[in-house]
């Protein structure tokens, strides 16, 4: 009986860290630009021995005829890296695919980390006020009730305050507990949910939705103006969007657009109809243009769409630690004026 031996072996199956998916991919196009084969240019990083494994595999499979996306999926690179790739192979400008690629991930990674960067402190914050909060509620304002109880009728302000915090305690505790029960929950579904139940998901949240259909339409106008590129029919494009993987959301809404085109439908009208990308991508459409001219529009747009959403992203940054920064504030001088106040009034009347 056969023994089938595994591709890759248990070791190697671990997820290559992104930031060294791009720089090997980075280096890989800068040698393949310099003239470079893909099998030379991997024995020429042979210096990287971090590198090793992933070059052997790749050098080994690529020689066996398989599919350079292939070898990158079954390494578990980023899915954006093999789209980029897949597409690639299907007009031949895999080197500036791949620096394509390489400087998208890099500037989404950039965005990301700058996020961490802006919810790291405000994250701590909240967590030592909830803190606060918690102590203040449980043990300071009953104490102050109880001595103001023993010499008057308790202050207004105070029991005015005692509500505010108690809502603002719960208020808070009910966000953390819902976003790590949400965070969970998602981690624990995500790979069980089909498409179709992901899609339907997204669209019941609208800030979301409205970012995903940003970056959905940023990915269909770079993917499909590469596909263009290769002089394929709109049908082709779609169709290797579509089949290329089922499981992301590019691919679900694509096919729509697919079974419309098969219909008799034009791509412009679907685009209206369905609704799953942005305004302005539907508008390239309207023209009449040739494919040529269809081609550098979207060339255009991706560039200008991609800027136009780091900047939404980092206007929604540098809003969290200003709103994290008030709301402490704010509560903050509450419970101090609702303690002092009282203490004011209480000392005029000894």
């Amino acid at each position: 009986m056969a023994i089938q031996i595994p591709i890759f072996s248990k070791r190697t199956q671990k997820k290559i860290p992104i930031s060294q998916q791009t720089l090997l991919l980075e280096k890989i196009a800068q040698l393949l630009d310099q003239g470079y084969s893909i099998i030379e240019a991997l024995d020429a990083l042979r210096w990287h021995h971090d590198w090793d494994d992933i070059l052997d595999q790749l050098s080994n499979e690529l020689e066996a005829g398989r599919n350079f996306d292939q070898i990158l999926a079954e390494l578990h690179f980023d899915q954006r890296i093999v789209s980029f790739i897949y597409f690639a192979l299907q007009h031949g400008h895999l080197v500036q695919a791949i620096s394509q690629s390489v400087h998208f991930i890099k500037q989404q990674l950039k965005l990301f980390n700058r996020f961490k960067q802006s919810i790291r402190y405000p994250i701590v914050l909240i967590s030592f006020f909830l803190i606060v909060l918690f102590f203040v509620d449980l043990y300071v304002y009953p104490a102050f009730l109880q001595l103001y109880s023993t010499n008057s009728q308790p202050s207004s302000i105070l029991l005015i305050s005692i509500h505010i915090v108690e809502i603002i305690f719960k208020l808070l505790y009910l966000f953390v507990i819902s976003l790590a029960s949400l965070i969970i929950l998602w981690l624990m579904c995500k790979d069980k949910l089909t498409i179709t139940q992901k899609a339907k998901l997204l669209h019941l949240f609208s800030l979301p939705s409205l970012y995903v259909k940003k970056y959905m339409s940023l990915m269909f106008a770079i993917h499909l103006s590469s596909l263009l590129e290769a002089s394929l029919s709109f049908k082709s494009c779609l169709t290797l969007i579509v089949n290329h993987n089922k499981q992301t959301l590019l691919s679900y809404y694509c096919n729509f657009l697919l079974e419309d085109l098969k219909n008799g439908i034009s791509l412009e009208q679907s685009l209206k109809k369905h609704r799953c990308f942005e305004k302005n991508l539907t508008h390239l459409f309207e023209k009449k243009a040739n494919r040529s001219i269809i081609k550098r529009d979207l060339s255009t747009y991706s560039t200008l769409s991609l800027e136009q959403l780091q900047l939404s992203v980092m206007k929604a940054i540098k809003l969290i630690q200003p709103t994290v920064f008030i709301f402490i504030a704010i509560s903050i001088v509450l419970i101090y004026l609702s303690i002092l106040l009282p203490m004011l009034q209480l000392i005029q009347t000894i």
